[in-house]
């Protein structure tokens, strides 16, 4: 796994949705089975992807998650035959 690798989020361990706001949760939720880019790997080898959603009338709302090994599968490449 390295920056720039595509990864499908398949899970969210259970610590890190109890732990959120149940607006946040439906959030977070929404995201399973999207594919994002790894933004940044951190020290502890978490995978960082961010989601933005549009909110109309100019306004938007971002989210960081970092993801551990068992959360994401690596997404096929478009290019790959």
């Amino acid at each position: 796994m390295k920056v720039g690798d595509r990864v499908r989020l398949v899970a969210l361990e259970y610590g890190t949705v109890d732990s959120l706001l149940p607006g946040e949760r439906s959030l977070f939720t929404s995201m399973l089975r999207e594919t994002f880019e790894v933004e940044e790997i951190d020290k502890y080898g978490s995978a960082w992807i961010y989601k933005w959603w549009n909110r109309g009338d100019g306004k938007s709302e971002s989210h960081a998650l970092a993801l551990s090994a068992v959360e994401m599968e690596l997404a096929e490449s478009e290019n790959a035959s």
